[in-house]
Formats: C-alpha cells, structure tokens, sequence
C-alpha cells in the first residue's frame, strides 16, 4: 500500500518516468549530418506539385510534447536564369493506415543551404500543443508552402543508412507508397509532458481519499 501511495504522489506530482529529449533522429554527425546529394524533392510547380511525407516512430515510453525539429534540405540553385523560392511547410501528422492520417501542426520555414553541400538544418523550435506517444508511429511532411509557388527544394537522404517508407503526393492528389529506401533527414526532439492541471487535481483527490481509508483501516478496533 505504502508503495501505491509513492507512485500516485508522484503522479500528482507531474512526475514522467518516460525518457525526454530526443524522440527520433536519423541525423548523422560532424560533416554528414545528411547525405549531400539528390533528394527527395518538394516543389510547387505549376502542375507538378510536390509533397513528400517520411514515417517516424517516437522512442521510449510516455506521453512527450515536441520542442524542436531538424530537417536536412536544401535549396535547389540548378537552371540558368531559374530562380525558385527555398520556402516550404513542415508537419507533423498521425498514422493512419501507414499513410499521413490527422495533421497535428504546421509550419513554415525556409532551406539555405545550396545543394551539393552540407550541413545546414532548417529548424524549428517554439513548437507548442503537440503531444507524441513513446512507441508510436508518426509522419513528418514537407509540402509547399502554396501549390503553385514557384519553390523547389530538396529533403536530402540520411547519412547513417537507415531505410524508410517513401511516400509521394502530386498536385495534391493521394499519398502513393513509392518505394522502400533510404530516409530523409530529420530529428524530431521533445519533453516529457506533464500532466493538465486537472488531471494532477483528480489525482491529489484519490490520493487523499486513499490515504484516509488507508488511516481507518489502521485504527484500532474496540
């Protein structure tokens, strides 16, 4: 019984066993943080729209609410006299049925490293409001920021070998499965997420009524 009232307090206590920091990452290090070379490309081309979306499974266990994430682009400087923006959204979305379900937040940001060469990351931080679940699978897509925008980049492969399912879209059309291979670059890191106001007060209540059942059991009887 003592042992039970331990782990309630330290629920109450907004305590998370689950580890924090890094959810997932295929980045690599020093001058291979990702793989210079051609990568999956996301575009808004009048017609020839592109988004790609990369499978990703949160470690450990718990409930975690995402900080920042990495993302290994670059911006495509190929074509004479061509100029394409570098800008495009980023999100992160459920799982349903091994394809992009329910979108859980959006962002936009911008790719500056030309490509060919490495290591820039496009980064987000201040992320707030989406909770990921340890041993889950989640997506990370990358579309353009508007369907006909002019911009091209590319969502370079990793460098540590690690495959994923690809996963396309054109014109804003259905998500088609292209292959297995090597994934994208990107880390996905977070906090453990402490418990609503409420819940921690529904918890301190059963607490505090457990404990006083606990002290008349243990009055003596006359």
């Amino acid at each position: 019984m003592k042992s039970l009232l331990l782990a309630l307090a330290a629920l109450a206590a907004g305590a998370n066993l689950a580890n924090a920091g890094v959810l997932f990452s295929d980045l690599g290090t020093g001058g291979s943080v990702y793989s210079a070379g051609s990568g999956a490309i996301v575009q808004g081309i009048s017609g020839d729209n592109i988004a790609q979306a990369r499978p990703f499974t949160v470690s450990g266990s718990g409930l975690f609410d995402v900080t920042q994430f990495d993302l290994g682009v670059v911006k495509d400087t190929s074509g004479v006299g061509t100029f394409y923006l570098n800008t495009f959204t980023a999100s992160i979305w459920t799982d349903s049925s091994n394809q992009p379900g329910t979108e859980l937040g959006s962002w936009t940001l911008s790719a500056n490293e030309p490509n060919g060469s490495c290591c820039l990351l496009a980064t987000q931080t201040g992320i707030a409001g989406v909770t990921l679940t340890g041993g889950t699978e989640y997506f990370m897509v990358l579309a353009p920021v508007n369907q006909n925008d002019g911009s091209k980049i590319e969502w370079e492969n990793d460098s540590v070998g690690q495959n994923s399912a690809l996963l396309g879209s054109l014109n804003g059309g259905a998500w088609v499965h292209d292959s297995t291979g090597t994934g994208a670059a990107f880390d996905v890191l977070g906090d453990a997420a402490v418990p609503e106001p409420a819940s921690i007060m529904l918890l301190a209540t059963g607490l505090a009524g457990l404990l006083a059942m606990v002290r008349r059991k243990s009055r003596p009887s006359n």
